[in-house]
């Protein structure tokens, strides 16, 4: 039967206190008469409890002759379970402690009755425990662990509090292990596993596995949608919004952010508002947006004061610590900072405050007492296994230990530093993830390539910048190679077993792989602002020298690399001033090279004195060396190296040439070269052959869209030299180009090419239906080719990315299997544009390396003479009136005989990967 009790009727309930007997109803959920009497520690008149007043259903008997027992209507019960959480927090804590006991009791004594109600009494509190004492929650789970529940929902909600204990005790590795065991279960209730998932992700940031936190989360968020809970899937959005952060990818952090915000507060959730206006306050700050980032963490620093919420009062002070400092208010920000240690209690976030009152004596030159926080920092942090901090933590011993002058000991942990990012590093397939770990930790390979400089090793020095340089890059080249190599053996990269394909290369391995005739020099930038360029430009004036705190000072190195030697130049421009002195403020552009049809040409004065801040210095290590390598860092990547300065009258040889690569570990990875027995090297010759040798396989693509009428010619002239196959105009379409490119040894596009600087990876080739962009290519297509060319616009412009990772056309075909490729660094004309392809092609012909022909195809262009050029264009078939006006044209913009002779029109074409 089914009984009520009127609360309002003067009933003989009343004399039993009835807000106590609520109280501990709403506790408990169900009781009996024994169950309520020990809660109660009073006696209950039994006759008294089974009055019966059905018109009001607030107190519910549910009888059977053997076992009558109570509870409230289930809103009466939540409502005050709410009110005596807010209002009376310790006593609620102390009910619940109490009823858990006897319910423990009961099912210890094989009573299982009341199993469901110990279920929520104890989520209740172990919740409570979690955000109020999480050091009671590993005690409270190790008590229940041998209870003999019946129910497995039971069961499974102690093992996820248990493994939560972990994780709040910092010990992360045992609660991921202990979150796997409880979602190997089969009948694991979906919200235990989502919820389980949410957690054990974070575990996983903890001790730096990015990409299984995102996964984690990723498979909670999908559950948490599928039951239609938006409070869980708030706080999962924001979750990611964590990882991308982490990560410094702070668009698509800030997009969960604001995605979590925006569901917390349609179902007005403070406390994940509280939380999503901190996590937005941290991107704020990072751009240097200081009043925004103090609102959004004074935001949340109230509202979990208001709930005596100390450890999360904590965590936002240290955010608030952290922004005065940055505006220079010191004594503020230790106080915040002083303030958050007295409040929080989880071990983990702890690193973090004793890491910055370690910077604070640091500006403060009170060197002692810096040294004794990082040292805190790093043994708690070493304690709790924080490995995303452990690089912090050795960075910045490290760095005091140089200032003191104790460089031995600043390199170890520069170099243990850098080697736990790079464990962080090993396991990430996500190449975002890769990319934006790499980039976030930038200044500490600076630092310790600066050191080695100082210690008078150069060789290190290169080894680390070779760590610390386009390392996703190399792990897409490495991957295809191994995958082009299984299909075509005769482009496996020969004499480079040694080398560990994901690895970067020593330089050591360098020099054995290089050609007596060869040096390559590599430019490396340090002390640009990277991810922290809005914090660093941000700084108000009375703060600004804290940019020598954060950052290692600003230097342009240039090793230079060849078979005797391993030589260091620091050159006296920087790259602020090329990029102010040669560089467009509006679009970024290099200046110069986006001249409108008809209008003069300018000297390049401004290239050759560059040329000789960056080049001429280097002439002695150059001397005699017949190949240059440039691999280019930062902004150099967007220059014409090669036509800065006459590197023939520089290196003393005739006829000199040139590659590029983003670095030695690429260049090494897609070259081929044979080691010599005396330990120098030759380029192994991969020129075409002569036509009675047997022809590469050649594919051409040629489409005349949108004003081009030289392309689809140029395609088919190639066709009819060598043989081979073509696409041209509306055979083109991208569907049938990308089937087919991976069957060729040489690749000719000719057409549009559009840098999206925006979307690097949407930067694309015209085709006929469409744009066929670099990330379809990379996704979609592995090559076998010796070389792709792109004769067409702005195809050899990259996006830097963190790590001076090259986004754009250049990454999708290199990072697709080609072992080298020709491009453009700006718009180029198709009529030069075509004489040069066709000069080029002719000298690989006859036997020339892709350099040679490179050179060749520049000088012949830039030496033609304009009867040259009528002849040319006779010979195309072009009308008398359009050679007319063509020239004319030409004329205009190049007053003089030989219309190509600026480099605007031959100096564009770079030669990227395996010169030979």
């Amino acid at each position: 039967m089914v009984s009520t009790y009127n609360s309002t009727q003067n009933s003989p309930i009343a004399r039993y206190s009835q807000d106590r007997l609520y109280e501990a109803l709403a506790i408990l959920g169900q009781a009996d008469r024994e169950l309520l009497e020990h809660f109660l520690n009073q006696k209950l008149d039994t006759d008294a409890l089974s009055t019966q007043e059905p018109e009001n259903h607030i107190f519910v008997l549910q009888a059977s002759t053997l076992h009558p027992t109570y509870s409230l209507e289930d809103s009466l019960a939540r409502e005050l379970l709410e009110e005596l959480e807010r209002t009376a927090r310790q006593r609620y804590t102390e009910l619940h402690e109490r009823g858990l006991g006897l319910l423990c009791r009961r099912l210890r004594a094989g009573d299982s009755h009341f199993e469901s109600s110990l279920n929520s009494l104890f989520l209740r509190l172990a919740q409570l425990y979690y955000l109020y004492a999480p050091q009671r929650l590993l005690d409270l789970t190790q008590q229940l662990q041998d209870l003999p529940v019946t129910q497995p929902g039971t069961r499974h909600n102690i093992l996820y509090f248990a493994a939560l204990s972990l994780r709040k005790g910092g010990e992360h590795q045992a609660a991921i292990e202990a979150f796997d065991a409880l979602l190997s279960k089969t009948e694991l209730d979906d919200t235990i596993r989502a919820k389980s998932l949410n957690m054990q992700a974070i575990c996983h940031l903890l001790v730096g596995h990015y990409a299984e936190a995102s996964d984690k989360h990723t498979q909670s968020l999908a559950l948490w949608q599928r039951l239609g809970d938006e409070h869980q899937q708030g706080t999962v959005l924001k979750n990611l919004g964590i990882v991308a952060y982490e990560l410094q990818m702070l668009d698509e952090a800030e997009r969960y952010f604001k995605q979590s915000l925006a569901i917390c507060t349609r179902i007005g959730s403070l406390p994940g508002q509280a939380i999503a206006h901190l996590e937005l306050g941290l991107i704020h700050r990072d751009r240097g947006d200081w009043d925004k980032a103090l609102a959004g963490f004074t935001f949340f620093v109230d509202y979990w004061r208001s709930q005596k919420a100390w450890n999360r009062v904590g965590n936002g002070l240290t955010n608030v610590g952290e922004v005065r400092f940055f505006l220079g208010q010191f004594d503020e920000a230790e106080e915040a900072f002083h303030q958050t240690l007295q409040y929080m209690t989880t071990s983990a976030y702890r690193v973090d405050v004793l890491l910055n009152l370690g910077m604070i004596h640091l500006v403060r030159d009170a060197f002692d007492k810096a040294v004794d926080y990082f040292t805190q920092a790093h043994t708690l942090a070493t304690e709790i296994d924080r490995r995303n901090f452990l690089p912090n933590t050795h960075y910045r011993l490290g760095y005091i230990l140089a200032q003191l002058g104790d460089t031995s000991a600043a390199h170890t942990h520069f170099e243990a530093s850098i080697d736990l990012i790079e464990d962080l590093r090993h396991p990430l397939q996500d190449e975002g993830m890769k990319i934006g770990l790499l980039g976030r930790w930038q200044q500490i390979y600076e630092s310790m390539i600066l050191l080695c400089l100082e210690q008078s090793i150069p060789e290190t020095a290169l080894y680390f910048v070779e760590r610390a340089r386009s390392r996703a890059f190399l792990d897409m080249v490495s991957s295809s190679h191994k995958l082009s190599s299984s299909k075509s053996p005769s482009h496996t990269p020969s004499q480079l077993s040694s080398l560990a394909l994901e690895e970067p290369v020593s330089a050591r391995e360098i020099q054995l792989h290089l050609p007596e005739d060869m040096a390559v020099i590599e430019f490396f930038v340090t002390g640009l602002p990277g991810t922290h360029t809005s914090i660093i430009s941000n700084l108000p004036n009375e703060s600004h020298f804290l940019r020598r705190y954060l950052l290692p000072p600003e230097r342009l190195l240039a090793f230079v690399i060849t078979q005797e030697f391993v030589q260091v130049f620091e050159l006296e421009s920087n790259v602020q001033q090329i990029q102010s002195q040669l560089f467009n403020r509006t679009d970024g552009r290099l200046r110069g090279i986006t001249p409108k049809p008809g209008q003069r040409l300018k000297p390049m004065r401004r290239w050759q004195n560059l040329g000789d801040k960056l080049i001429r210095p280097l002439h002695q290590a150059i001397a005699n060396k017949r190949h240059l390598t440039f691999v280019p860092h930062g902004l150099l990547h967007y220059l014409p190296l090669h036509a800065l300065i006459d590197l023939s009258e520089l290196t003393g040889t005739s006829q000199a040439t040139t590659s590029y690569a983003p670095s030695a570990s690429v260049l090494l990875k897609t070259a081929t070269l044979e080691i010599a027995p005396a330990g120098g090297a030759d380029f192994k010759r991969a020129s075409l052959p002569h036509k009675s040798e047997h022809r590469p396989r050649i594919l051409s693509i040629g489409v005349n869209e949108d004003g081009l009428a030289h392309a689809e010619a140029e395609a088919a002239w190639i066709t009819q030299l060598f043989g081979g196959d073509t696409f041209l105009g509306q055979e083109a379409t991208r569907t049938t180009v990308c089937q087919a490119l991976s069957g060729y040894d040489v690749i000719h596009f000719s057409c549009h090419g559009h840098f999206q600087q925006l979307n690097p990876m949407a930067s694309s080739l015209q085709l006929a239906d469409g744009e066929l962009t670099a990330g379809v290519l990379l996704e979609t297509v592995t090559l076998q080719a010796d070389l792709v060319i792109l004769s067409a616009c702005d195809t050899g412009l990259n996006e830097l990315h963190p790590g001076d990772e090259l986004m754009g056309l250049t990454r999708a075909f290199i990072g697709s299997g080609a072992r080298s490729l020709l491009a453009t660094l700006w718009p180029v004309n198709e009529i030069p544009t075509r004489l040069f392809m066709e000069t080029f092609y002719e000298s690989w012909l006859t036997g020339s390396t892709k350099a040679e022909a490179v050179r060749i195809a520049q000088q012949t262009v830039a030496g033609m003479s304009s009867k040259t050029v009528h002849s040319r264009l006779e010979a195309y078939g072009m009308m008398a009136n359009e050679i007319t006006d063509a020239l004319a044209l030409f004329q205009a913009m190049l007053p003089g005989a030989k219309p190509f002779d600026h480099p605007f029109y031959w100096g564009g074409f770079v030669l990227i990967g395996s010169p030979d």
